[in-house]
């Protein structure tokens, strides 16, 4: 579900790049096909599970999951190998690091993502591995506001395979809150700077903040913290437990 495999990559009409069969890392390459749902048309191996793409609203590649639930997802971050570093500031964040096509961790950007979303309504699906077994939550609604508004994030009601801990869990936690780095503090309380301390930029949410519970009040959800990724910093709040990630991926897709 979130790594890349070897995979059979077909020719297709109007495609000018030149593929071969059962092409390792790096994932096949594909011009002038957009990340949709039912691209595959139901058929299984149509294309390879992970394609990359050029999505030409932000002029830039992408990586495609062309299978999941139907397939359609745009990968907006992955972390797999715990080879890129993601104690980045602003700048960074906005733009995006690493490379979708390298089978390792990536951040699309905020600016990509906001963009996206601000074109067509999108939905949102995070899948975690805890301990072997595959979780995802899947967001009916999202979208990013632009960097006037610090990327702040917005989502709609989850389902999937963990609780929402009566609506306060996972990403649910973070909805409306401005996106931070360390060089850019919005998580709004003064006595802490939350992206600083968890080295990581995230939608931390501390308004309510107080120090003797300050890893709770900084988040519900945690998934760009420093490698290695066996450490237990990225994390995911299900309402009852702290979900310890050695994978993760935020995948969006239009509705």
């Amino acid at each position: 579900m979130l790594t890349s495999r070897e995979v059979s990559a077909p020719c297709l009409r109007n495609d000018t790049t030149t593929k071969t069969k059962n092409v390792p890392n790096p994932i096949p390459f594909f011009r002038r096909v957009a990340c949709e749902r039912g691209m595959n048309g139901g058929v299984n191996g149509t294309y390879p599970e992970y394609i990359i793409t050029t999505q030409f609203t932000i002029q830039r590649e992408i990586l495609c999951d062309t299978q999941t639930d139907g397939g359609g997802w745009t990968v907006i971050q992955r972390r797999i190998k715990g080879d890129v570093y993601f104690f980045r500031d602003w700048e960074s964040y906005k733009n995006g690091f690493g490379k979708p096509d390298s089978g390792g961790d990536f951040w699309l950007g905020n600016e990509a993502v906001h963009i996206l979303t601000y074109v067509k309504p999108h939905e949102l699906r995070v899948e975690i591995r805890h301990e072997g077994r595959d979780y995802f939550a899947q967001y009916k609604t999202f979208n990013l506001e632009s960097e006037r508004n610090q990327y702040r994030i917005r989502v709609g009601d989850m389902s999937g395979s963990v609780d929402n801990g009566y609506g306060n869990a996972g990403l649910t936690y973070s909805n409306g809150m401005y996106f931070s780095t360390f060089d850019r503090d919005n998580d709004e309380t003064n006595l802490t700077n939350c992206a600083m301390h968890f080295k990581a930029g995230w939608w931390y949410h501390a308004k309510n903040f107080k120090p003797s519970w300050w890893v709770k009040n900084c988040y519900r959800s945690q998934l760009n913290a420093p490698a290695p990724l066996s450490n237990g910093r990225n994390e995911w709040y299900n309402g009852h437990k702290w979900i310890k990630a050695t994978l993760t991926a935020m995948k969006i897709r239009p509705l």
